[in-house]
């Protein structure tokens, strides 16, 4: 990012992330169906990864009182894909990923790279949403504190993010019909491939994401790409206009493949995320993004340093 001027607004930025971006090592059958990742993060961002998309939960093995001590030191909030928990190594051992694990690593790239920012997404992957979102705002601002966060709008431009890490997900004013406080993206103006989804479908089709397979992206990337082909200065014009015309930004795609079940046939684990992410991942490779096009926010399955070097090669004329 350190070529790009500092007035150009993040998201009309090209930016490659990965999707579950924690799930690179699972415990017991996690590792067929709810790895989505080879790399881990520090392996990601030394290839140009720049958002992340961290799905969070409370260990409940921190559920009683004598666990205190530990849960001071922020290891209770972990990550996890679904019902499986995301582990690391250690000193040659397996460990829980926490939370302030991949702070940690966010926050000394930084400070090795100043002229670069992360964009975090976080989600609650299981469990009691609000206590999961509150417990792990706790850790982020203890961790990476105000000094080097920001918290996502949609004016803020690179050099005001630049060493920082952008986060998305707030405290809504909103509570739940109980009363309960939510927690919500501040995401929720982009355009997403959900909605492309939803009109191929024409809104007859309820999305399912254990149903979406690899062709099925691809045809929804292809029609994307074909209804948003701008210029940047196509983009930044667009951009100035009402957000009810052509397009929401930041473009965000989301290319999570988790694959049929159907297609395991019989009562042997397939790595299905993995077979279904290589039909994306290979459309992505083969693709032509051209030099000086808005593509936006590309967030794929098992991300490599081919796709996160065309992304981030896009943002520049030839």
């Amino acid at each position: 990012m350190s070529k790009i001027p500092d007035d150009k607004k993040i998201i009309l930025i090209n930016i490659p992330g990965s999707h579950d971006s924690a799930a690179y090592n699972m415990f017991f059958l996690g590792s067929a169906f709810a790895k989505c990742q080879k790399l881990d993060i520090s392996e990601q961002l030394r290839i140009g990864v720049r958002i992340f998309d961290i799905r969070l939960t409370l260990n409940k093995y921190y559920c009683c009182d004598k666990i205190l001590e530990d849960i001071e030191k922020d290891t209770d909030i972990i990550c996890c894909h679904g019902v499986c928990n995301c582990f690391h190594i250690e000193n040659n051992k397996k460990k829980i990923l926490t939370y302030k694990d991949i702070l940690i690593q966010i926050r000394e790239f930084l400070l090795e790279y100043p002229t670069e920012t992360i964009i975090l997404k976080t989600k609650s992957g299981r469990g009691n949403k609000y206590t999961n979102l509150k417990r792990s705002t706790e850790i982020f601002n203890k961790i990476i504190g105000g000094d080097i966060s920001i918290e996502y709008n949609e004016n803020l431009t690179l050099g005001e993010v630049r060493g920082k890490v952008v986060y998305t997900t707030f405290l809504s004013e909103k509570t739940s019909f109980d009363g309960v406080p939510l927690y919500n993206s501040k995401l929720d103006r982009s355009t997403t491939i959900y909605e492309i989804h939803r009109k191929l479908t024409n809104n007859n089709i309820k999305f399912n994401e254990y149903k979406v397979n690899g062709g099925l992206k691809v045809k929804e990337i292809k029609h994307l790409m074909k209804t948003y082909t701008l210029t940047f200065k196509e983009a930044e014009e667009e951009l100035e206009k009402d957000y009810n015309n052509k397009i929401n930004f930041p473009l965000n795609y989301e290319t999570s493949c988790t694959g049929e079940f159907t297609r395991c046939k019989k009562l042997i684990p397939i790595p299905l995320p993995k077979y279904e992410a290589n039909i994306v991942n290979n459309y992505l490779k083969n693709h032509n993004f051209k030099k000086g096009y808005y593509y936006g926010w590309i967030s794929v399955d098992f991300i490599d340093i081919v796709i996160t070097k065309k992304i981030i090669e896009s943002n520049f004329l030839e």
